[in-house]
């Protein structure tokens, strides 16, 4: 839950409201942070990626749900 948080906040921050950050999962050895979202168009993640590699110090996987 925590990390929902703290993934729609940077996405807030950084994008400006251009996706939805759905739903968010670590892998189990907390060495991959999976992101589930929706987006209208074309996101340009790379300062969402900076800012939450910051964060977790992880892999950071982004997913699209249509």
């Amino acid at each position: 839950a925590k990390a929902l948080e703290i993934a729609r906040h940077c996405a807030q921050r950084q994008l400006s409201h251009k996706l939805t950050i759905e739903n968010v999962s670590f892998q189990f050895d907390k060495q991959k942070l999976t992101l589930w979202y929706r987006a209208a168009e074309r996101v340009y993640f790379v300062p969402l990626l900076k800012a939450l590699n910051q964060q977790y110090k992880c892999r950071i996987w982004m997913e699209r749900l249509e």
